[in-house]
């Protein structure tokens, strides 16, 4: 999709795209933090709820809270999960977490419009917040190991795929990154389309 390479990661059952997703939405909304496109390399876009429900790929979808909770308790519970999903850098003031998963969470931050016309983005470097499929969303902040979840209000937040069915093959407890091209299907990769 839009020719990105985008790394995944088995954990436990599910295969996660373990890159925020930089996929400009053909409905909805999405946002570059502070709206420099500079800052998509790192964090990818910010999604409002329209767009996060049909900006991942064909064999890919939007996390339930369902999905979330299995990847959650597969890391160790709500408490510890955080931590295991940070990436190991890009997190402000020593907030980088371990990545023992794979997953490499980064603090994207979010944008919400309580003004109208006016765009407000706030906490990258500090916070990321990741949708579900249900208007919720996951928040792992750089003081803290912990995940948690709350509901979702109008505001743009990062997205993480997970993808449809298991990729066959791959061993069910590896936590070790792998990579499709996107676009590409000689090396084993996956056609996003």
């Amino acid at each position: 999709r839009d020719g990105i390479n985008y790394p995944t990661v088995r954990i436990g059952e599910q295969t996660w795209m373990s890159e925020n997703l930089a996929y400009k939405a053909s409905r909805g909304k999405f946002w570059a933090y502070e709206n420099k496109e500079s800052n998509v390399d790192l964090y990818g876009y910010l999604y409002d709820s329209e767009a996060a429900r049909n900006a991942c790929p064909d064999g890919w979808h939007l996390p339930s809270d369902i999905e979330w909770s299995e990847l959650i308790g597969y890391l160790g519970g709500s408490r510890v999960a955080g931590g295991k999903m940070k990436g190991v850098s890009g997190w402000r003031n020593n907030g980088n977490g371990e990545n023992t998963s794979g997953f490499n969470a980064q603090p994207g931050g979010h944008v919400s419009w309580f003004i109208e016309g006016q765009d407000l983005f706030a906490v990258a470097g500090g916070i990321g917040y990741f949708w579900s499929a249900e208007k919720n969303f996951y928040a792992i902040g750089r003081d803290s190991e912990e995940i948690s979840k709350y509901p979702g209000y109008d505001a743009g937040y990062s997205v993480r795929c997970v993808q449809d069915k298991p990729v066959q093959g791959i061993e069910a407890n590896s936590a070790k990154p792998s990579r499709y091209t996107v676009g590409q299907s000689r090396d084993g990769g996956i056609l996003f389309g």
